[in-house]
């Protein structure tokens, strides 16, 4: 590994303020593989969306988190998982390469295209004709990052129905304006209230809204989601309860083994529950 955790973050810091991000891409990446891998991000050539694995068994769409591209990251930046992912050259490639194309009308087509590609599968397209959703997952990793993206992927669910679309932000100013504007978020589409971020003291004034359906909060725990013993458990619900009030869940670290019925953070028959996770 020719670079450094702390380059990797500078240069999301430059692309962030619009500076010169290309010397410093070039600098941070000098291996053969790794210049292999520089050149398809120039191409645009990576996967937009990825189809799932064991722990998250969803479409997902990923762009670049961190300082200046999450608007609404607080102390997440300390812990966050997202950056871990960076020990492997492709993930970053893959997250810069969908952030570029959110930037311009050519690559918002290219995000589109590929989705629409993705949902005619035949695994997608069996799950459609059976009179069901496709479960869509919005920046695993990263954040909304304007009021302008909000409303470009608002549209793409509203146009495709037969999508279920969920994701967690602390982007939460930007929704927040938006709802105060009176637009229409598409009834396809639910947001889960992260927590650790700058703008947490809009929760409570945003759990009515209807596409909201409640806290996702990272409790005083340090463990994988997959490893929890009971007692930790307990702490989970415990803190979520004292913190929060009402009803609380702990994440099982796999997408849809939360419920027989679906993923509890999809779901508004969930709403106002908080589902707590540990600090990984």
């Amino acid at each position: 590994m020719s670079f450094t955790f702390d380059q990797l973050k500078a240069i999301v810091r430059t692309y962030a303020n619009k500076g010169a991000f290309e010397p410093m891409l070039n600098e941070a990446f000098t291996t053969p593989h790794q210049k292999r891998l520089l050149a398809k991000l120039r191409e645009r050539s990576y996967s937009v969306w990825t189809e799932g694995n064991a722990k998250l068994p969803f479409l997902s769409f990923s762009g670049l988190p961190g300082e200046g591209v999450c608007p609404g990251a607080g102390e997440c930046l300390q812990f966050c998982y997202s950056f871990r992912s960076w020990r492997n050259t492709a993930p970053f490639m893959r997250q810069f390469q969908n952030s570029l194309l959110l930037d311009s009308v050519e690559g918002r087509r290219k995000i589109v295209n590929d989705l629409d590609a993705a949902l005619n599968k035949r695994k997608f397209q069996k799950i459609i004709k059976d009179g069901k959703h496709v479960d869509v997952r919005l920046y695993v990793d990263g954040d909304f990052r304007n009021t302008g993206e909000i409303r470009f992927w608002m549209r793409v669910l509203a146009e495709r129905p037969h999508v279920r679309a969920y994701c967690y932000s602390k982007s939460l100013h930007l929704f927040k304006q938006l709802s105060e504007q009176d637009f229409k978020f598409p009834p396809n589409f639910m947001l889960n209230l992260s927590t650790g971020g700058v703008h947490d003291g809009l929760h409570d004034s945003m759990q009515t809204l209807p596409y909201v359906r409640g806290r996702f909060a990272a409790g005083p725990v340090h463990a994988s989601p997959l490893k929890l013993d009971k007692a930790q458990k307990r702490v989970l619900t415990t803190w979520a309860k004292d913190t929060y009030g009402g009803r609380a869940v702990v994440c099982p670290g796999k997408c849809g083994d939360c419920t027989t019925a679906g993923h509890i953070c999809g779901m508004s028959q969930f709403k106002g529950y908080t589902v707590v996770i540990p600090k990984h």
